[in-house]
């Protein structure tokens, strides 16, 4: 009797755990509002030359106008852990352009 109800609660969980993920929503970068989903190909991105940095895309970025008058930016932290510790930081600093 005891092993028959373990057996139905284990159905019961995994078709719920099942159920549950059937709904869920993928969210992709073109979901999110205000960041753009423009795609690089690998092909596009010059062969390692032994320099610290490589020019891309004629030095030119890939911020829309909108994006560069924005320059609000803040940080936001959630409480601490018992070590003293953030669980969660979010931050959206300011976007500096330098071009040329």
């Amino acid at each position: 009797m005891i092993h028959k109800c373990k057996k139905q609660i284990f159905l019961v969980i995994a078709a719920a755990i099942v159920l549950t993920g059937c709904g869920s929503k993928v969210s992709t970068v073109s979901d999110t509002p205000g960041i753009s989903s423009d795609i690089v190909s690998v092909e596009d991105i010059p062969d390692y030359s032994g320099e610290a940095s490589v020019e891309v895309n004629d030095n030119e970025p890939y911020f829309t106008e909108e994006e560069k008058e924005n320059t609000t930016s803040f940080e936001s932290y959630s409480s601490l852990d018992s070590l003293g510790r953030w669980q969660i930081m979010w931050k959206r600093p300011i976007i500096m352009c330098c071009t040329g």
